[in-house]
């Protein structure tokens, strides 16, 4: 018998009552989390009416955005003994809560706000997702552990969320023109994508090996580490053929997930952002416009009513990022229930490596492999 919402979300506060209020709430996208939370915090200050409670949120975007209308939907107004906190807060944060602290998307902590994070007697993390490595992390330095568990696969089978299927977009760096500066300060040539690639690669490489035998190396790694991910990052190859395949679709609904602020600003005429201080998103949620670009801002706590189609420039290798992104388009209210994912990928360089891993949680049945040319 499939689970109902109501029926996951009463099991689900029961686990963190059960675990002496001091546990993590792993559950699917689009189950309910803020209402469950909702619940627990009315009945923490039924008991406590005088305490404090701190919710950590990764953007303070979703402090107006998700958090204070879930409270007044489901409470019927932001109780008064609430702080919102960002988990950036956390490294310069001195005095932490000792009652009562709420940690949305706790899976995005970082390693120093978990070296740095003072743990209140109650607390409870929120996420959608947790790789092991994360999960072992949370365990051992915050002694947080799952109390209760609720995949994706499992909100699609019992028909909460919609299905979807991932469509994988095989590109290649350009290897005819030469219009990449490359080489040195004192040597510099202009070649192709891939002959810059391969350079940045081999000097990559060459730094990894020295770095084992004489820790000197291991910022020069570092650096060529960082300058090939951002070539990866802004490929004006792969920028050209999302930018295609987008003006195909131009009476389509789309969310457009970007590298970075730059080449979202290129992608769309409209972008929501770190930098963004118009009213894109809600414009986009009222219909608008089709499309509109953006970066990490919206891949947690956002709903977007009636999309169904992402497309997705760049990926990291982050498995719990890739999975909260794809949930932005998992809703049910459209005709056919079948989220359509459009995700580009840069074939045998490092990207290709970071999709495999960012992707290696879903069954290979739902990833459907296309090469560029096809579009």
């Amino acid at each position: 018998m499939n689970k109902t919402r109501q029926q996951i979300q009463s099991e689900a506060e029961l686990a963190f009552y059960n675990s002496d209020w001091n546990s993590i709430l792993l559950i699917s996208q689009r189950v309910g989390k803020s209402k469950i939370t909702c619940n627990i915090i009315m009945k923490y200050l039924y008991m406590f009416p005088d305490d404090i409670i701190d919710i950590y949120v990764p953007f303070v975007n979703l402090i107006e955005d998700t958090w204070k209308p879930e409270l007044i939907k489901w409470i019927g107004s932001v109780p008064k003994n609430i702080v919102f906190k960002t988990h950036i807060s956390i490294n310069k944060e001195k005095n932490f809560n000792n009652n009562f602290q709420v940690i949305d998307e706790v899976h995005l902590l970082s390693e120093s706000q978990l070296n740095n994070f003072k743990k209140a007697k109650y607390c409870l993390g929120l996420t959608g997702t947790l790789s092991s490595e994360t999960k072992w992390d949370l365990r051992n330095k915050l002694k947080l552990k799952v109390s209760y568990e609720y995949s994706i696969f499992q909100a699609v089978k019992d028909g909460i969320i919609a299905n979807f299927k991932v469509n994988l977009v095989h590109c290649q760096l350009d290897n005819v023109n030469k219009n990449v500066l490359s080489g040195t300060k004192l040597k510099p040539v202009y070649t192709t994508e891939l002959g810059h690639y391969n350079y940045l690669s081999a000097q990559f490489e060459r730094f990894k090996f020295l770095s084992f035998g004489d820790d000197k190396f291991f910022a020069l790694k570092e650096i060529y580490s960082g300058k090939r991910m951002r070539f990866i990052y802004n490929s004006e190859t792969k920028i050209n053929i999302v930018n295609k395949f987008i003006k195909q679709r131009k009476k389509d609904k789309l969310l457009i997930f970007t590298a970075n602020t730059e080449v979202a600003n290129r992608l769309s005429t409209y972008s929501y952002h770190s930098k963004s201080e118009g009213t894109e998103l809600e414009d986009f949620k009222n219909n608008k416009f089709n499309h509109l670009s953006c970066c990490k801002m919206i891949s947690v706590g956002i709903t977007i009513p009636r999309l169904n189609t992402l497309v997705i420039q760049q990926l990291n290798s982050n498995e719990e990022t890739t999975s909260q992104i794809l949930a932005r388009a998992l809703n049910l209210d459209y005709a056919d229930k079948i989220a359509d994912i459009w995700i580009f990928v840069l074939d045998n360089t490092v990207d290709e490596n970071w999709c495999k891993k960012s992707l290696n949680w879903i069954p290979i049945d739902k990833i459907n492999h296309i090469n560029y040319k096809e579009l």
